[in-house]
């Protein structure tokens, strides 16, 4: 029975090692700019719009073609995480940003330019980092502040 137990324990031994020396964080083999949305224009007029994580914006209509950038060119740090519309009569496509910015699509002619509508409800979350420190100090002029002065006894 121990002798099962060495096995047992050696093999595990043996598992975690050979996992520890060969994980890794799993990669894209695509060179730059991965595709994060997709738009597909619907049977009336076959082609589909996708956008690249920076922003850049590719048209499929008898092969890929470059047709401008959700950003214009500066993206300021964020991507696209997700686009919709549609071709056709209408031509409306739509695109969010990681900051939760809409960008709409303002014209219908190759080279593509969007423009912001803004940041729907609310907008985007304000961010503050503070020192564990600098928020026991403020709490702490709070509670002082609220204290009678003492009496003199």
């Amino acid at each position: 029975m121990a002798k099962r137990f060495l096995f047992v324990c050696a093999g595990l031994l043996c598992l975690a090692l050979s996992y520890h020396l060969g994980a890794r964080n799993a990669t894209a083999q695509a060179p730059s700019g991965s595709v994060t949305a997709m738009a597909y224009t619907g049977a009336s007029y076959q082609t589909c719009l996708v956008a690249t994580t920076s922003g850049d914006l590719f048209e499929w209509s008898n092969g890929w073609q470059s047709r401008g950038n959700v950003f214009g060119g500066n993206s300021g740090g964020r991507t696209v995480v997700e686009m919709d519309g549609e071709m056709g009569a209408t031509f409306r496509f739509f695109a969010l940003a990681s900051d939760g910015e809409v960008f709409a699509l303002a014209n219908n002619a190759p080279p593509y330019s969007f423009v912001s509508i803004g940041y729907p409800v609310g907008g985007p979350t304000p961010v503050q980092q503070e020192s564990w420190g600098a928020v026991k100090s403020r709490y702490r002029q709070q509670q002082d502040a609220a204290q009678p002065a003492p009496q003199g006894r």
